[in-house]
Order: C-alpha cells, then sequence, then structure tokens
C-alpha cells in the first residue's frame, strides 16, 4: 500500500551524484522532479504565506560558534557537500522508525536566505519521489519561529484527520531550537549559519482509504548567504515565505 511513509521512504533521486549518474534517462528524470518540485511550490506557495506564524509561538535562538564545525561535518556526510543537510526520523502511528533516505546518511538540502525589513526568512527543503520536505525559519530580533512543511504530488497531507486533504500542509512544531554561529546584523550579503532541531505535531496522510499519523523529528544544518527579497522576482524560496 503506498502511502506518505512509502513516499518519504522512497530514496530520493539526488542520492545519485551529478558525475555519476547510472544513466542518462536517471539524469532526465532528475532534472523532470526538481522542476515540478519548484513548480509546484511556486503554485502552492501561498498557503504558507499564509499561515506563517499562526498557531505557534516564538522562541529565542542561541548563539555559539562552535556550532560551524558541526555544520561543516554534517554537510560534508552528504553526496554533493552543498550549503545544507538534512536528517529525520518519522513516528508512524505511534511507532518510531529511522527513515532509509541515503541509507542513513544525511541528504543534501537546497536552502535560501531573504531579508525583508526587520525579518529573516530561511527556506529550506529536500526533495523526493513522490514527495518534498523541509522547514522555514523566521526570524525577528532575538525571537525566531519554526515550521515544518510537506508538499505531494498528490492530496494526501491532513493537519487534523478529520480534515480535508491537501497536497501542501505546515505543521506547527512542539519543541524547537535553533543555533547560529554568530548574531544576524539583518544585512544583505552575511553569512548566516546553524542547526535547526524541531519536533512537529502530529498530522495525517491518507491513501486508499487508510489514514496515517505521522510526526517528524528533524535535524538541519545550513549555510548560506542573506539575500534582500525583491517582491517582483520570480524565486521559489521567496515564493514559500
Amino acid at each position: 500500500m503506498t502511502n506518505l511513509v512509502t513516499r518519504h521512504l522512497e530514496v530520493p533521486i539526488w542520492l545519485l551524484k551529478f558525475s555519476n549518474f547510472a544513466s542518462s534517462n536517471e539524469e532526465i528524470q532528475y532534472y523532470k522532479v526538481i522542476k515540478k518540485i519548484i513548480s509546484n511550490l511556486l503554485i502552492l506557495g501561498s498557503l504558507l504565506i499564509s499561515s506563517a506564524l499562526c498557531g505557534q509561538k516564538t522562541t529565542p535562538y542561541a548563539i555559539n560558534s562552535s556550532i560551524r564545525e558541526t555544520v561543516e561535518e554534517n554537510i560534508k556526510l552528504t553526496d554533493l557537500s552543498g550549503n545544507s543537510a538534512m536528517k529525520s526520523i518519522e513516528t508512524i502511528n505511534d511507532t518510531t522508525l529511522p527513515e532509509n533516505f541515503g541509507f542513513g546518511k544525511n541528504l543534501d538540502a537546497i536552502t535560501q536566505a531573504s531579508l525583508t525589513n526587520d525579518t529573516i526568512i530561511i527556506t529550506s527543503f529536500l526533495a523526493a519521489r513522490g514527495a518534498s520536505f523541509g522547514y522555514k525559519i523566521i526570524l525577528r530580533g532575538n525571537t525566531c519561529t519554526v515550521k515544518y512543511f510537506s508538499l505531494a504530488d498528490e492530496n494526501i497531507f491532513k493537519i487534523n484527520k478529520a480534515d480535508k486533504q491537501s497536497r501542501l500542509i505546515t505543521v506547527a512544531c512542539q519543541t524547537n531550537k535553533l543555533t547560529l554561529s554568530q548574531k544576524p546584523q539583518f544585512k544583505e550579503g552575511e553569512s548566516i549559519e546553524g542547526v535547526v532541531e524541531l519536533t512537529t505535531n502530529d498530522f495525517w496522510s491518507t491513501s486508499d482509504g487508510q489514514n496515517t499519523k505521522i510526526k517528524v523529528q528533524l535535524t538541519g544544518y545550513f549555510k548560506t548567504k542573506l539575500s534582500q527579497d525583491r517582491p517582483n522576482e520570480q524565486d521559489v524560496f521567496k515564493q514559500i515565505q
């Protein structure tokens, strides 16, 4: 039976290194998947915008310069060694199962940070076959809000069991911790680097009439530069903020 569990457990296409695709067809499929994900986020981004701060309190974030080493070490464990990494554990119907993404390795994630007035928004997601997921961090002053989001090809997600199914949901976190390598200056071009740890509230997926209760524990390692938000610019990360 196919549900969110099997969707999330499918190995992402980009576990194959760019320089070592098993076939040219897999390389083509990789770019098709990424293009489709970006398209979906552009179309459905307004849902994330409208729910940016609903239902969740802001919390202080920590500053620890030594977190740089943790970020670098975990990014190096990914296949592509880009600017971010992500790993997670899912609790399915109250049973905890480690995800087999990357066969236990940290996976490459796509991250971007933007500045709008006095607010920094960091968005990171991991793309896979069937479903993509990630987190959004909103920084204001000395506090932050952290939310998890998930996007699927079909309407399979629900916040509450009785809700109507949707392709995209944002989920409040029952716990979250954000540690940055330095205090943000809220200036364009500055480096933003840190580790976010979160545990979501329960949410649901539905397939073939069966409801599955899910909770996600996720750790994200990110390193990026802060760009100025440009309202007229067509940017996938801007759209989901």
